[in-house]
């Protein structure tokens, strides 16, 4: 429960028992003499003068301390991992490796986002070229009602001034709404007068309670004109406004209106154009392709950081969990989208998966990458460094496709003196024999050259150092349906194969069907790997009635007093401030998250009481809020005290200011120097019974 300290002297009393009591003794008017017979706690009768001094103004709530939010560790799905570097219930800090991520997944979807950024350029800059005019269409049929607009108005000050450009009427139907005690059953006729005396029939609509609606058919009636509605018999039932009853509003955002189609009474259709706008900007497509590709040059940034240091690492300090030694994104687990075995001897020395291998000749090297006569036989290989193990059959590649391994980043590789070395794909020439690894989403991973061609001049100790010849560009032959065929020609590396099966750009290995497909975006798809729960901080909720929330603001300090470990203070930040509310007893609640640092006895779930100060008046009149008496709707002081009578006397009215619930500041009444009496009583254990001898409690009443 939230208590919460204003500037109303009324509500002091509500802070604690405490002040209830002494408030309510006060009240009586509280003397000062007691009845010797009387027995029990005695009170003392105290004085003080009204002194300058200061005020602050707190927010008061309780909760119990709990932990901080954990954040969850996520990557994209296409990307895996070979190992955890952590485990359940470890303590790590930010930046901390927790899992180590294959490579060559996370190269693999650097060339798809690659792929799809520059898809989205190309389709950006398509909608960039779109007419920027636009329509705005009837979404129902209807009457126009009204229209706001006019030739020339900018779109967004007649939305801002009526919230539509122009508003329908879908059933031709006009209400008004009514408050009365006379209650006729839905369906009822009643009469509707206007301001000019016009009577037409309208109809009781609904009805609940005292609440009715009633409609009448529109004959160009006006919005907003008042009129009456009685019965048949000329019972009153009440007046109202009259507006449409089934409207739609016509809305647009940006632009200027070009030219308006539609007048006032026009039946309109479904579909109908209503307005002609021109300059409204960049369409909703448009828009809507620059926050994807912000998205993947985002998730770009991550994947270059995961390239570079092979590892996720921790996003806060904190305890990790949700480990899952069988995760299908680990490399290790075997599952039917990735056969794993151990190739400690592939290109990059990591774990790899079991790719498809085929086996390929360069025919020809042109400004579309290269030609190639592929045979489509799956090769498996077990250990990358074997390739001596690896057989082709020129008589075999009879599947011609073009690929461009540059366009698409596709890694080259190539075994020299037992080491790989990575070489560039422009070095790659007609006559090498290419060995080619694809995943199962059919995307190329990497090209591995087995044999260079006997008239590529470079040093193979060496490869990739040596500047190649220029290889004769190929002819093209002119008619692409009737390619040339290896064997056709007596020199068949000089033929640059056109049609067919062709790989361009997409990285992907033959398929049954050379039909390209549309184009896929890079899945956005993503795997939770780890969660990290904060340890160096707690946190607590607590609950602000409306009329305090808006003083509460992110970072706000707060002092916590926490019950268990002896009412200790221990500061805090308000890091959350809820945005709706509950509501309770006629009042709506916000929740306020507080956080802070964790001490070493702090457990979750121990329970503190939050304060802060919501502001602070200075060089004002004080006086103890217990000084205070509430009687009906004044508040007094006592300014004297009969000793012998033992009564308090000469109230005073005052005003009051803010209060702390202990001190409150007096704004008028009294001034500064002002004696004021009250009673205290030491103790709460008190009898209440009168002792019908002109006093309570064996006390006398002072005279107000």
């Amino acid at each position: 429960m939230v208590k919460v300290r204003k500037k109303n002297i009324v509500r002091i009393a509500a802070f604690a028992c405490t002040a209830a009591v002494v408030g309510l003794l006060a009240a009586m008017p509280l003397l000062a003499k007691p009845d010797e017979k009387a027995e029990g706690p005695q009170a003392s009768i105290l004085s003080g003068t009204v002194e300058n001094g200061s005020v602050s103004t707190e927010v008061i709530g309780g909760g119990t301390l709990a932990e901080e939010d954990a954040e969850t560790v996520s990557i994209p799905s296409k990307v895996k991992l070979t190992e955890y570097l952590v485990s359940n219930g470890d303590t790590v800090r930010e930046g901390d490796p927790i899992a180590a991520v294959d490579r060559v997944t996370v190269m693999k979807a650097i060339s798809e986002v690659q792929e799809t950024l520059d898809h989205l350029a190309e389709e950006i800059e398509a909608a960039s070229e779109e007419d920027t005019d636009g329509e705005v269409k009837a979404q129902a049929g209807g009457t126009v009602k009204i229209c706001y607009a006019e030739e020339g108005d900018a779109v967004q000050d007649v939305m801002l001034e009526y919230g539509a450009l122009a508003t329908l009427s879908l059933d031709d139907l006009m209400a008004v709404d009514l408050i009365s005690e006379t209650a006729p059953d839905v369906g009822t006729t009643v009469n509707v007068t206007f301001s000019d005396g016009t009577v037409v029939s309208g109809k009781v609509e609904t009805g609940l309670a005292d609440e009715l609606t009633v409609t009448v058919e529109d004959d160009d009636y006006p919005v907003g004109e008042t009129v009456a509605v009685t019965l048949e018999d000329g019972t009153a039932i009440g007046s109202g406004v009259l507006y449409i009853y089934s409207p739609w509003n016509a809305a647009a955002y940006a632009g200027t209106v070009e030219s308006v189609k539609i007048s006032e009474g026009e039946a309109v259709d479904a579909g109908d154009t209503l307005l002609k706008l021109t300059d409204v900007g960049y369409s909703a497509e448009y828009k809507q392709l620059i926050r994807q590709r912000q998205t993947y040059e985002d998730l770009m940034l991550e994947l270059f950081e995961m390239y570079q240091t092979e590892t996720i690492t921790a996003p806060c300090d904190g305890l990790i969990s949700g480990l899952d030694a069988d995760s299908l994104q680990l490399l290790t687990v075997g599952t039917a989208a990735y056969s794993v075995i151990p190739l400690a001897n592939a290109p990059y020395g990591d774990e790899e998966t079991l790719y498809s291998n085929f086996v390929g000749k360069v025919t020809a090297v042109g400004q579309n990458g290269l030609a190639l006569s592929m045979d489509l036989r799956n090769i498996p290989v077990a250990d990358y460094m074997e390739l001596s193990g690896v057989s082709w059959d020129d008589s075999a590649m009879t599947e011609l496709f073009v690929y461009d391994p540059v366009s698409a980043s596709t890694p080259v590789f190539e075994l020299v003196d037992g080491a790989w070395v990575q070489i560039n794909a422009a070095d790659i020439a007609a006559g090498d024999i290419l060995l080619i690894a694809g995943d199962d989403s059919g995307n190329f991973v990497w090209i591995i050259r087995l044999q260079k061609s006997a008239e590529d001049p470079a040093d193979p100790e060496t490869p990739g150092t040596a500047e190649p010849d220029t290889p004769t560009e190929p002819s093209v032959p002119s008619d692409p349906s009737t390619p040339t065929q290896p064997g056709a020609s007596d020199d068949p590396g000089t033929v640059f194969p056109s049609g067919g099966g062709s790989w361009g750009g997409s990285g992907s290995y033959p398929q049954d069907s050379v039909t390209e497909p549309e184009f896929e975006l890079f899945s956005l798809d993503i795997a939770e790997i780890a969660v990290v729960t904060p340890q160096d901080t707690v946190t607590m909720n607590i609950t602000i009635n409306e009329l305090d929330i808006t003083s509460i603001h992110i970072g706000m300090s707060a002092e916590v007093r926490i019950d268990a470990l002896g009412g200790e203070e221990i500061t805090a930040s308000v890091t959350d401030i809820s945005n709706t509310g509950e509501n309770s007893g006629g009042y709506s609640f916000f929740t306020v998250e507080l956080t802070m640092d964790r001490h070493e006895d702090m457990l979750v779930g121990m329970n503190a009481t939050a304060v802060m100060t919501t502001g602070t008046e200075n060089a004002v009149l004080t006086v103890p809020a217990e000084a205070l008496v509430e009687d009906g709707t004044k508040t007094i002081l006592y300014t004297g005290y009969d000793e012998e009578s033992g009564i308090l006397t000469d109230p005073v009215t005052v005003t009051t200011g803010v209060s702390d619930g202990q001190t409150v500041e007096i704004t008028g009444g009294l001034s500064a120097g002002s004696t004021f009496y009250y009673a205290y009583y030491d103790t709460l254990e008190i009898s209440f019974a009168p002792d019908f001898n002109g006093g309570f409690g064996g006390f006398l009443f002072g005279a107000l």
